[in-house]
């Protein structure tokens, strides 16, 4: 494997707008006077909350299809819901991805962040599809912190989210050992736990757990090991040590920077 040195700066900032996917935050949010379970996956776009649209599905009570031609999300309550919503009439709602015009029952609507696709989930505005059912939303962001990455000074996107807990950014453990390291992940379900191995390093987590192994040694994570959305996220120090890494802090400009 090849083991240039490079250096991975992770910019941890507080912003309101995001430009990448990997908005990393912990929202409070309530649908129809119920609080959504923690946490959840969310991003922030001009201001407005976005949301999986298969969990929307489930929260506020629609029928979500996608329309591969033209790349359009549909949601559909009401007579011709199977899971009606707090409305008696139909609503069908038309959203293409990218477009910021929408449509609901065939009339025109604007919006100011339009659905996208972030790693092959269909985000949506929360807010207009709790409105556009007869619902309501309530939210706020307690932690807006944004995970940026560049390689070599050039900016690279993330393809997972990112979490901050304990003032650990947390990321998915996985997907960054096989893509840092080229290690094999595997997830073992009935113990809950995941493994990384390389030829020369190891690292073992348990969901809900801060007790860890890398390379045969026990340790205790910064922040418990976490599941979410099928993704066990522990804290990036951890995984870079675990295999020959070394992380440094700024406080000054509350930088990561790792060096592999």
């Amino acid at each position: 494997m090849r083991r240039a040195r490079v250096l991975w700066l992770v910019a941890v900032a507080v912003l309101l707008v995001s430009q990448t996917p990997a908005l990393s935050a912990v929202f409070n949010i309530t649908i129809n006077r119920m609080a959504v379970p923690q946490p959840t996956r969310a991003v922030l776009r001009s201001g407005h909350l976005m949301m999986p649209l298969r969990l929307l599905e489930k929260l506020v009570g629609f029928t979500a299809t996608w329309e591969q031609d033209t790349h359009t999300a549909v949601a559909t309550a009401g007579a011709a819901g199977a899971e009606p919503g707090a409305t008696d009439e139909t609503v069908v709602v038309r959203m293409p991805v990218g477009s910021e015009m929408v449509t609901v029952n065939g009339e025109p609507v604007e919006l100011a962040a339009p659905a996208e696709i972030i790693n092959d989930t269909t985000y949506v505005p929360a807010e207009f599809l709790a409105k556009a059912f007869g619902g309501q939303i309530e939210w706020e962001a307690i932690d807006t912190g944004a995970v940026g990455v560049t390689v070599n000074g050039e900016f690279h996107p993330l393809n997972f989210a990112t979490i901050i807990r304990n003032e650990h950014v947390m990321v998915p453990v996985i997907r960054v050992a096989e893509k840092l390291f080229e290690a094999k992940g595997i997830w073992h379900e009935p113990d809950e736990a995941v493994y990384a191995n390389t030829d020369q390093h190891s690292l073992r987590v348990t969901v809900g757990s801060a007790d860890a192994y890398a390379n045969g040694k026990a340790t205790t994570l910064g922040a418990p090991a976490e599941l979410i959305d099928d993704l066990v996220y522990v804290p990036l120090r951890f995984v870079v040590e675990a295999f020959g890494g070394a992380v440094e802090w700024d406080a000054d400009t509350r930088t990561l920077n790792v060096l592999l």
